[in-house]
């Protein structure tokens, strides 16, 4: 029984150049291409996506989606992807969960749009999470972490890993560290670093793996750059996520009936 699970952490570089030559999914497709290379991961996720063709807006049954999906049954992996979901003249923006066998085993819908996302994109309405063979997971997606209630809805609901595909804003430690103790999760994310964006350098930042304890989880591979590969222990019995040290320290013991002004509009 295997005693770790490998996750790959794949965040992309987008230089100006290739921002005015290259569309985001071309990119994004080589850069899966160049790092993806063997069938020994177990689980790869892939940054929010960043500005579109409009041709890029796409149904969940799109060549996108057909595209991830033959990434995913060709090395064996589960891969958590982005698509611009097109609903009429406006977009979801989407993390889709697709498993060994190409199947479309989760969707997520961003919930918190950043400021200026809403003119050409709709929100979620809903926080969902999903079984992976070791593990209860959940995704925010980029905005989503700035509101400690997302990262709370998942945990309250099973996750003990929440993937956070962003565009940008990974640097903030205390807050990340937070989302983890708070919740007894492991946060893993993935990023878009735009050098053509307006964000300063400061908010960018590369893949990052936290666990429950607020610890960075290191590399197991520190030539990959922007690809971090990261190990998660499982238990030897089971062949689950082994029990967290902290389990049920906070989460355990809230009292929701005094959380009334939490969710009063």
């Amino acid at each position: 029984m295997d005693k770790t699970i490998k996750i790959g952490l794949l965040s992309i570089e987008i230089s100006k150049e290739k921002k005015n030559t290259e569309s985001f999914y071309e990119i994004l497709f080589e850069e899966c291409k160049n790092n993806i290379t063997d069938k020994s991961f177990d689980i790869v996720l892939l940054p929010e996506r960043a500005a579109t063709k409009k041709s890029e807006r796409q149904d969940l049954d799109g060549e996108i989606v057909s595209i991830f999906k033959k990434i995913a049954i060709e090395f064996k992996l589960f891969l958590i992807a982005p698509i611009v979901e097109k609903v009429n003249d406006k977009d979801y923006n989407n993390q889709i969960v697709i498993s060994p066998e190409g199947k479309l085993i989760h969707t997520y819908r961003k919930v918190h749009l950043a400021p200026g996302e809403e003119t050409t994109t709709l929100p979620g309405d809903n926080f969902g999470v999903f079984d992976l063979p070791w593990f209860k997971a959940g995704i925010m997606t980029c905005y989503d972490n700035h509101f400690p209630e997302s990262s709370r809805c998942l945990a309250i609901q099973g996750a003990r890993v929440i993937f956070w595909p962003s565009f940008g804003d990974l640097k903030k430690p205390h807050r990340n560290i937070a989302r983890c103790i708070d919740n007894d999760i492991f946060l893993l994310s993935a990023g878009v670093v735009d050098e053509s964006c307006e964000l300063p350098a400061a908010d960018f930042g590369t893949s990052q793996g936290i666990d429950p304890l607020g610890n960075e989880l290191d590399s197991i591979d520190e030539s990959s750059g922007l690809f971090k590969i990261v190990e998660l222990p499982l238990d030897a019995t089971t062949g689950k996520l082994e029990k967290s040290i902290n389990d049920n320290i906070y989460l355990g013991v809230r009292q929701p009936n005094a959380y009334n002004p939490v969710i009063d509009k």
